[in-house]
């Protein structure tokens, strides 16, 4: 099968980067042909011009029609849109009758900014469609940049340009399929299919200091600060914070202002760097305070046999088994995490069981070779449906 993979790339990589290049391998390797239709928010210029992407990208979509000029595709499978390939591309692929899988990798599609997160609490103001919300409550962190996302997902609601040019959505977990119907989204298109990961080797015994670990984007609906107050009541627990991103200033000044010394900031890892990282931790947390979807910091952690200490939010719970390969917490609540961080560091067996478990549980559910029969199954349906196989 001839596959288009389209995606915008972050700025800072992410769960969402991974994942397609990690699928663009999967396809290759099951025998696909993969054209990629990749764009990258590094390579943003003027503000300008990225706010007119938001709305439509007249260069996305003559890149497009070059692609598909030199060679057809069975089936296009879409990721990232914003802000430089932008919406206008499914209208293009609409147009050739070229079936659309959708993988929801977050709150776009009913939020301006993917979260449903205000910068202070969960949000849905905004998820019927209006990004009013969004400009009033600035939820960019800056008035131009609340009205462009406000705006322009205002402009792509109205049109439906979702509904009508998807064959289906590829949701991670059944909290985002309830939260996609409950906002006006067709149940009949949304299928779950969780990530995949490979497995680890994170069963080495661990060396040097003992510490608990987060690692990901480090912006305020991860819950950053929550573990930072968490920390404070425990200083004979190492925390290590690895990752990057605007919040990160701020939260290095809350631990120098409350002198919380048990905390270390390592910086952004990836790749081996990373790996090591995890399996020197005790344990890992993942605290998020928005709808979090199926994170790779909490996955990437299972399949390395680390239990995971988890908000009770969003998609977690069914990732996170509570008492199975970790715990469950309510978020925001810095009590109840130092709690279930003291039982586990008080209990390194308690830990390396939920760890051990974890990874034959990730293992087992999350394995490569079984998410490519199920997206091949997925792809085959939609193309079954449009007349094309």
């Amino acid at each position: 099968m001839r596959v288009l993979l389209a995606h915008n790339r972050y700025r800072i990589r992410g769960g969402e980067d991974r994942y397609v290049d990690l699928l663009f391998d999967l396809l290759e390797r099951g025998g696909h042909q993969v054209v990629k239709l990749i764009e990258d928010s590094r390579k943003i210029g003027s503000k300008i011009a990225a706010a007119k992407e938001m709305f439509a990208s007249p260069e996305a979509v003559r890149d497009l029609r070059d692609l598909l000029d030199r060679g057809a595709v069975d089936v296009a499978h879409i990721h990232n849109l914003f802000p430089r390939l932008s919406p206008a591309i499914l209208d293009e692929l609409k147009r050739r009758r070229i079936p659309v899988v959708m993988t929801v990798h977050n709150l776009r599609l009913i939020c301006p900014v993917a979260t449903c997160f205000d910068g202070e609490a969960v949000c849905e103001r905004c998820c019927r469609g209006n990004g009013l919300s969004c400009m009033v409550h600035n939820c960019r962190g800056r008035r131009m940049e609340s009205l462009v996302y406000g705006t322009a997902f205002t402009h792509h609601r109205r049109r439906r340009v979702f509904e009508r040019c998807v064959d289906r959505f590829i949701v991670l977990n059944g909290f985002y399929r309830e939260m996609l119907t409950r906002y006006g989204f067709p149940a009949e298109k949304i299928v779950i299919q969780p990530y995949m990961v490979e497995g680890g080797d994170g069963t080495a015994e661990r060396r040097g200091e003992r510490y608990i670990l987060f690692f990901g984007r480090l912006s305020r609906e991860k819950g950053v600060e929550t573990l930072l107050k968490a920390a404070a009541l425990l200083p004979e627990v190492a925390v290590r914070i690895a990752g990057s991103g605007e919040d990160e200033e701020r939260l290095r000044a809350i631990c120098s202002q409350r002198g919380i010394a048990n905390v270390r900031f390592v910086g952004y890892l990836q790749g081996w760097e990373l790996s090591q990282e995890i399996d020197g931790a005790a344990f890992v947390t993942v605290p998020s305070e928005w709808y979090e979807n199926f994170p790779y910091s909490a996955l990437e952690s299972l399949v390395r046999g680390r239990a995971v200490i988890a908000a009770e939010i969003g998609g977690l719970p069914e990732l996170v088994q509570d008492g199975v390969n970790g715990l469950l917490f309510k978020p925001g609540d810095e009590n109840e995490l130092a709690g279930k961080i003291r039982r586990l560091w008080e209990n390194p067996e308690e830990a390396r069981g939920m760890g051990l478990e974890g990874r034959r549980l990730a293992a087992q559910r999350y394995a490569p070779e079984e998410h490519l029969r199920r997206i091949e199954e997925i792809y085959r349906s939609v193309c079954e449906e449009s007349g094309r196989r």
